[in-house]
């Protein structure tokens, strides 16, 4: 679709609230000459690396989350490219996985192909069926090639967690290489990750944190649940 650049952020932030992703091309200079003028893709916009304010929710983390998994054990990174934060886990459990992603609220989510074939594979696809979830090679991302992958983002953090978390080490490379590949910019801004353990902190569930109004208040609640069904 083509449409002039001072109105291409109202088409973008629909696409992006949909789920889609939003390529954005420009022309090169043409240097005076007639005819057909080059255009090259300058940046992806997708719904978890969103950076101008214009497309961001208030108050909220615009999470991109990259997972894998071996068996029963997970490792999930989620990178806020808004404000730099990354941060990673390594969770035993399906349910226990789960519970964090849907706490952290991911807007993107970051699959290896090879989850296609996991037993908890469905049961994940059908929780989360209307988002924007993408399916990375698995060559691409082994257990050696991610402390690599951190230093070049200047991101490593400490080299024994990621020793500690192989599977978490895997889902921040991910993260990482879709950022760097899609937003075609640098990346400095990003922190060092920062690698949490469950036990670390009191998980409140979805109803409490509502109800005590942690991240909005009850009336914002009844508004956009009015807004949301007047259409």
């Amino acid at each position: 679709m083509r449409c002039p650049p001072s109105c291409s952020h109202t088409y973008i932030t629909k696409l992006l609230e949909k789920g889609y992703r939003s390529p954005f091309a420009n022309k090169w200079r043409s240097n005076g000459r007639k005819g057909i003028v080059k255009r090259d893709v300058i940046r992806v916009f997708t719904p978890g690396l969103v950076t101008d304010s214009v497309h961001l929710g208030t108050g909220d983390n615009n999470y991109l989350m990259g997972f894998c998994a071996e068996g029963e054990v997970f490792g999930l990174a989620f990178l806020d490219i808004s404000t730099g934060e990354c941060k990673a886990v390594q969770i035993s459990g399906y349910e226990s996985f789960l519970n964090e992603v849907l706490r952290n609220e991911p807007k993107e989510i970051l699959a290896l192909k090879a989850f296609q074939q996991h037993p908890c594979s469905k049961k994940f696809g059908k929780v989360f069926e209307n988002e924007a979830i993408t399916f990375l090679e698995d060559s691409k991302f082994h257990l050696d090639p991610p402390l690599a992958e951190m230093q070049g983002q200047g991101c490593a953090g400490d080299g024994r967690h990621v020793d500690a978390n192989p599977l978490a080490a895997v889902a921040v490379a991910m993260v990482l290489r879709y950022a760097e590949d899609n937003q075609k910019r640098d990346l400095a801004h990003i922190h060092p990750v920062t690698f949490y353990r469950l036990q670390d902190f009191m998980v409140i569930d979805e109803t409490t944190k509502r109800n005590l109004e942690l991240t909005q208040s009850l009336f914002e609640q009844g508004k956009r649940a009015r807004f949301s069904g007047d259409g």
